[in-house]
């Protein structure tokens, strides 16, 4: 994926009317810093943030002002995207990886959490159902009535960084 690919996909989520704007990257941004950054950048545009009880931070934007802040959320993705090296398809070792971790940590640890994961697929499954644009198959898509965002924090689907990027 190149940045326009990436600026075109931001548009489109957006779902804005008209020709995209153009916007100069200032940095891309780590997985452990994107959300601290995106969150400062929309407030700096207005947009302040508010937290649920899941301490799950999010937007309460009024109807008025939806197509600004959809303009103010594609301008910060743009400027402070995550690292380009992070917004490629993932390859099949990365799946096989990612998956080897979700059946040794993820799903140990939501038992160990009180949740049962059922209908765990196959690795070949995952890969198979793995698709850029829709993501994949997840340990608590087994769990009936899901599982709360506090436990998912707990108990991570992706493996660390340096493990999935070797870094």
């Amino acid at each position: 994926m190149t940045r326009d690919d990436l600026l075109d996909a931001l548009w489109e989520i957006a779902d804005l009317d008209g020709e995209r704007p153009e916007v100069d990257l200032i940095r891309e941004v780590g997985d452990d810093a994107w959300l601290a950054v995106h969150v400062e950048c929309l407030t700096q545009a207005g947009f302040p943030p508010t937290s649920n009880d899941d301490q799950a931070v999010r937007w309460d934007t009024p109807a008025e002002q939806s197509d600004a802040f959809a303009l103010a959320e594609f301008t910060c993705a743009a400027q402070y995207p995550r690292l380009m090296a992070y917004q490629q398809p993932y390859s099949a070792e990365q799946l096989a990886l990612m998956y080897d971790w979700m059946v040794e940590e993820t799903i140990p640890c939501l038992a160990g959490e009180g949740y049962e994961v059922t209908d765990v697929i196959s690795l070949e499954a995952f890969r198979a159902s793995y698709a850029p644009e829709s993501g994949f198959w997840t340990p608590d898509a087994g769990v009936p009535g899901g599982v709360p965002l506090a436990i998912q924090g707990r108990c991570p689907h992706m493996p660390p960084q340096e493990v999935l990027y070797g870094e």
